[in-house]
């Protein structure tokens, strides 16, 4: 990484003096300022808004110099360095925009790649507990261009780690020897779980049902993430999970313990989401009970399904899709449906609670 120093040295001569000034003009190194956005795309993240102004992103770049005899070379300019957003309080997110204490090359271009991990409701310094505990981009030094990124994680927490990686931005230097604004697209490279539960249509009007540890079961939370860019701009991301596997439980049900959700309490599925690595075999368990009228709660039942996901693409949960599992209960039977979305625009402002 390089940053521009300037060094002023003056010397006198006794036999040298003269009586004229000579002044020469040099032009102020450029700061780097990157905007964030995010668009929708059959990997998508979330449409036309930028990343919570809270995050810090981690930005590697590389310089391409093209020397005076046309050989040209590809070096690595910035590293893993934090950048911040410096005005978060513009109210319109797409002129948000993020800095850091470096400034442009003096010669050549720049490719920038970025990635980010937001924990929902983290503190400012929270960041070290679900940062990456290795950052790698690769390159391809004959075609001059970034190939990919492979970041390994420790435990992304609680399932509320949502991981994001950019598109590969150039800056490329101008005419006046400034450079334009580059803009890093944000994706998300995890799978985001949520469940809804819905009250059977042939149940009487009073009746109610209480839910409680609504758990996703056996699944791994920590692992390395593989993005590789191929020469025609195409992104894939695959992940290697540890051997380590967790249940996750949905927050909105973590506190609660036996006492349960009642329903028309916490509703909507956005609530209750986790955040996943994409993964071919689920098991969603939670625990029910039943009244009827003004008669008293049943005890709990704990209810399994091994989730069938044959129709989905790949037959796994993907990275950058949202999976919606709908539970319609009556008091004797309890189906559910899937629904596959991209990520919405509300998740980037509305975290998962």
């Amino acid at each position: 990484m390089k940053k521009i120093y300037l060094i002023v040295a003056i010397g006198a001569a006794l036999g040298a003096c003269t009586s004229e000034t000579d002044i020469v003009e040099l032009e102020a190194p450029q700061s780097i300022t990157l905007q964030t956005v995010t668009q929708k795309s059959s990997r998508a993240a979330f449409d036309g808004s930028t990343l919570p102004v809270k995050t810090p992103i981690y930005v590697t770049a590389y310089n391409k110099i093209t020397e005076d005899d046309g050989t040209t070379s590809y070096n690595e300019y910035l590293k893993n360095v934090e950048f911040t957003c410096y005005n978060p309080n513009v109210t319109d997110p797409n002129n948000r925009f993020w800095t850091a204490n470096y400034y442009y090359p003096t010669s050549g271009d720049v490719d920038f790649i970025a990635y980010t991990c937001d924990y929902s409701d983290q503190e400012n310094d929270y960041f070290d507990q679900v940062k990456p505990t290795k950052v790698d981009v690769s390159i391809d030094e004959d075609a001059q261009r970034i190939t990919g990124m492979n970041l390994e994680f420790g435990e992304l927490l609680k399932g509320q780690t949502d991981v994001t990686y950019s598109s590969v931005a150039s800056a490329t230097r101008l005419s006046n020897g400034t450079f334009a604004q580059p803009v890093l697209s944000f994706r998300h490279g995890l799978a985001w779980i949520v469940v809804n539960f819905l009250k059977g249509s042939s149940d009487a009007e009073d009746d109610a049902m209480l839910i409680s540890h609504v758990k996703v079961k056996n699944v791994n939370l920590s692992g390395s993430m593989d993005l590789t860019i191929d020469a025609d701009n195409n992104y894939n991301v695959e992940w290697t999970a540890n051997d380590t596997k967790k249940d996750a439980e949905f927050p909105a049900y973590e506190d609660i313990g036996d006492d349960g959700i009642a329903f028309g309490d916490a509703a909507g599925a956005e609530t209750k989401g986790i955040l996943v690595l994409p993964c071919d075999e689920q098991v969603i368990t939670f625990k029910y009970c039943t009244k009827s009228g003004e008669n008293s709660y049943t005890g709990f039942t704990e209810y399994t399904t091994t989730l069938d996901n044959s129709t989905l693409a790949g037959h796994k949960w993907e990275a950058g899709k949202k999976y919606i599992y709908n539970f319609t209960i009556t008091s004797n039977k309890i189906q559910f449906t899937t629904t596959v979305t991209d990520f919405d625009s509300n998740y980037v402002n509305n975290p998962i609670k």
